[in-house]
């Protein structure tokens, strides 16, 4: 997908945001999911149970494989907890699993 590179969000962004909201909540249908986005970057907050993770997408603009970072969170507004992990989005959940079973 292209995204124009500018200084504000972009229709083309605003679009693939929603759709990959969407997509995210398909594969988290189990979790509360909380959701925020800023100029090329989207980022969430699941939680299962009394346990929270963060992950978080760079910044979609860049032609390459995106990177995702994941770490455990203390609630839903905290993001500083924990060690950071990276993965891509064909083991997202896989790694999101893990670090809610640990």
């Amino acid at each position: 997908m292209y995204f124009e590179s500018s200084c504000y969000e972009t229709e083309e962004f605003r679009i693939f945001s929603i759709k990959f909201k969407r997509l995210m909540k398909e594969m988290f249908k189990w979790d509360k999911i909380k959701f925020h986005k800023w100029h090329f970057y989207m980022w969430w907050f699941i939680k299962r149970n009394d346990k929270y993770v963060y992950f978080s997408i760079d910044d979609v603009r860049p032609y390459r494989d995106w990177r995702f970072l994941i770490r455990t969170a203390k609630n839903d507004k905290d993001y500083t907890w924990w060690a950071n992990h990276f993965t891509d989005y064909i083991n997202l959940k896989k790694h999101v699993d893990f670090l809610f079973d640990n």
